[in-house]
């Protein structure tokens, strides 16, 4: 089948060719994306969707291809869009049956800036400055006109598939990146075993859906988290350092007398070890993980200065603080970031950082979205938890107390099923969809794990879908988390 009528394709450019199969995107990606001017793709099995260079016209996409391509947002202070051609779209014929779908078109041209995305050998790096439409999230159209994104183009020879993240500023830090970030709390040893391979290509899996934050603390096993985030991103850190960002924290000492430590001698060897384990030579974002009432916020805030003066670190920020700590920072030094829980089973911070936040610009990562797992849909009410994960010393996660929660659970499952969902990708979604929530951490031991979380972005909840999620967790059992001296 031949791409839409008047469609000027450069013979050269990169464009994707989806077939309407699992997930959205054939197995077989050179099966899939077609080469040469014009596409031409099986009629009876696929349908031609095109990203090209210098602003061409696109056929048709699949509907409910969505799930192959991770779309992104951002609010720039200048939009990317004032120089870019006017937004076009057509319909097509899209299958032998003469059915037809919205078409999309993307101006397309390469990244000339930091903080993109690194695609592999033979793939080539791109920016979407905008697009009327990508299509559908399991039942539901979402636009994205006037958004901004970066995605990489895979696959051999012209023609590739590009995949693309929804992005953010974050906040006055002036940061870009993915709204989705990969956390790194299950790989130090507190949350239970796992396979080193396999969560190191979580890791790289992780890369190749464009998440380009990923998030990791002192505290998480001693370093091992560190460690491990290292290794999996070795090549992005030694060749393509702008690539990815890196954040992590320090500030305390799990089990010692004092677990909660910002003195300056504590946190320069924190930050020494961070890049010696992480093998890199400045970090991104570096966090104070807990606030400590023994220390003077002035005295933090100046130590984290001192490490941006001498190059270490880029960007500071702190995490699990409270409205009244970060105003007692600010008055030293400008808190970039702020890292606290939030999940539809904790919302404390709703009324204390957030609104503080929003008012200072100031980027918000909020962690343990999923409820610590609570909301994966993956519990049960017989449940266990290994003795070194910190949830089986915690009520929440037992007894009635849980087979409360599940019930909710079970419901906002029913409730995301109607929306071809999954109960975890709506807890992100709401999690994302709160003002002045910038990011989402996510964890993962397996690479389809992280694949599902990253889909969560693509999910855009209607003020309606946002009432109907109040409903039902309006009787929810509120969950605490680990902390340094146990459970919080």
């Amino acid at each position: 089948m031949a791409a839409a009528a008047g469609s000027e394709i450069a013979a050269t450019a990169p464009f994707t060719a989806l077939s309407p199969t699992r997930n959205g995107i054939d197995a077989n990606p050179q099966r899939t994306l077609t080469a040469s001017t014009p596409c031409v793709t099986p009629a009876a099995t696929s349908v031609p969707c095109m990203i090209t260079e210098r602003g061409s016209r696109s056929a048709s996409t699949p509907p409910n291809s969505s799930n192959a391509m991770f779309a992104t947002e951002r609010t720039p202070t200048t939009s990317p869009r004032s120089t870019a051609e006017p937004v076009r779209s057509s319909t097509a014929n899209a299958s032998a049956t003469g059915a037809t779908a919205l078409a999309k078109v993307a101006r397309v041209r390469p990244v000339a800036s930091a903080r993109k995305l690194r695609p592999r050998k033979g793939s080539r790096r791109l920016t979407v400055s905008h697009y009327p439409i990508i299509g559908t999230f399991g039942t539901t159209r979402y636009p994205l006109a006037g958004t901004h994104a970066t995605g990489v183009v895979r696959g051999r020879g012209p023609c590739a598939l590009l995949r693309i993240m929804r992005t953010t500023i974050l906040g006055r830090s002036g940061l870009e990146v993915s709204r989705i970030a990969f956390g790194t709390w299950q790989l130090g040893g507190q949350w239970g075993s796992f396979d080193e391979d396999t969560a190191i290509a979580a890791v790289r899996h992780a890369r190749e859906l464009g998440v380009t934050l990923f998030d990791t603390a002192q505290a998480y096993g001693g370093g091992a988290a560190e460690q491990l985030l290292g290794k999996a991103l070795r090549s992005e850190l030694d060749h393509d350092r702008d690539s990815v960002v890196i954040a992590t924290k320090g500030g305390t000492k799990p089990r010692a007398e004092r677990a909660r430590d910002s003195r300056r001698e504590w946190l320069t060897q924190g930050v020494d070890n961070s890049l010696r384990l992480l093998g890199v030579d400045h970090l991104d974002l570096y966090q104070i993980h807990w606030p400590d009432p023994e220390t003077p916020a002035a005295e933090v805030a100046a130590t984290l200065q001192e490490f941006v003066d001498a190059g270490k670190v880029r960007h500071v920020g702190v995490s699990n603080y409270n409205a009244a700590q970060l105003a007692a920072f600010d008055e030293t030094r400008p808190v970039e970031t702020l890292q606290p829980p939030y999940h539809l089973f904790r919302r404390g911070i709703e009324t204390d950082p957030l609104p503080y936040a929003r008012e200072h610009d100031i980027g918000v990562l909020a962690y343990s979205p999923l409820g610590s797992g609570l909301l994966t849909g993956t519990f049960t009410a017989d449940s266990v938890f290994d003795e070194s994960d910190w949830r089986s010393k915690s009520s929440a996660f037992q007894g009635e107390n849980l087979r409360h929660n599940l019930q909710i659970v079970d419901e906002l499952a029913k409730f995301a099923a109607e929306r071809g969902a999954s109960v975890s990708q709506l807890a992100i979604a709401w999690t994302l969809a709160q003002p002045g929530v910038h990011v989402a951490i996510v964890g993962a031991r397996k690479p389809r794990n992280i694949e599902a979380s990253a889909a969560a972005a693509d999910l855009d909840l209607t003020p309606g879908d946002l009432a109907e999620i109040e409903r039902i967790t309006a009787g929810a059992i509120q969950v605490g988390g680990a902390s340094p001296e146990g459970i919080a």
